[in-house]
């Protein structure tokens, strides 16, 4: 027998040894791994039982159309102290026309060219050659035909357009697009406005909407459970001028917010022992 062949036989044993403490190694790669999946799968899903499930609103309301639905159709919004209001005026007579025309006008929703006024603390507005009107309670159809009434002594067939300016309202807290926005003919309700946000968050406590609103002056507020048909017959479901939508984060937001931070750190404990693990035993 030859000297390479004595050295390939006594290789054999130790070639042997190599290739089962490879299998071994790879057994334990692929149990380390499917222990650290299994971990982060668990937290995952304790991340996700957190948050909000229930997403709907007005559970218990009928299928049936009601009385009240039909009521709440009607709804007029109204004027009040404080707003400011875009008044267009014209008629046949460009004489008694240019009384209410001024270097500042700006153009309406109409396509006319309107006035702003602003409601004093009285509910008036003071109107040229005219002087003070009460408007303060009216909606836009009442207060046009004030004015227009009010107009008839000095314009013959006036016609005469009143809008809203700046009917601004607020949405924070737990929407996809929080900020100011304008509803252009002043009717809007709460669940319009949340719409225009973007709609809720998964985090969002439903439950708990709180809208504050200034009246005369005074600031009062309510809180709203959108998931129930009770919000309909409240006086703040439909906005006003300047309110703010505030929504609340759920336990679930809390929650998930101390869960990251455990997280975190469980995390960075499993990347140490699966280090250690594998330095150790898959060299």
């Amino acid at each position: 027998m030859t000297h390479n062949t004595q050295n390939n036989l006594q290789s054999r044993p130790v070639r042997k040894r190599k290739l089962f403490r490879n299998f071994d190694a790879i057994r334990l790669h692929l149990k380390s791994r499917t222990v650290l999946g299994g971990i982060s799968i668990i937290l995952i899903l304790s991340v996700i039982s957190c948050a909000e499930t229930n997403y709907n609103y007005l559970n218990d309301l009928s299928k049936k159309a009601s009385l009240l639905e039909f009521k709440f159709s009607q709804y007029e919004p109204t004027i009040h102290k404080g707003q400011e209001l875009c008044i267009a005026v014209s008629s046949l007579s460009k004489e008694g026309s240019k009384y209410f025309r001024t270097s500042t006008e700006k153009t309406g929703a109409t396509g006319v060219e309107c006035l702003d006024y602003v409601v004093d603390i009285n509910g008036n507005i003071d109107f040229p050659l005219i002087g003070n009107i009460q408007v303060y309670g009216l909606n836009l159809r009442q207060c046009t035909d004030t004015v227009k009434d009010r107009l008839s002594r000095y314009l013959e067939h006036a016609h005469v357009w009143v809008k809203f300016q700046n009917y601004s309202f607020t949405v924070l807290g737990e929407v996809n697009r929080p900020g100011e926005f304008v509803a252009d003919d002043g009717k809007i309700n709460v669940l319009q406005a949340i719409a225009m946000a973007g709609d809720l968050t998964q985090f969002a406590k439903r439950n708990n909407i709180l809208i504050t609103r200034a009246v005369d002056r005074n600031m009062t507020y309510t809180r709203l459970d959108l998931t129930t048909k009770k919000i309909l017959e409240s006086e703040f479901f439909y906005l006003h001028p300047e309110d703010v939508i505030y929504v609340e984060s759920n336990k679930g937001r809390i929650a998930n917010s101390k869960n990251l931070i455990g997280i975190t750190s469980v995390a960075s404990g499993i990347g140490m022992v699966a280090a250690v693990f594998i330095t150790t035993y898959l060299k």
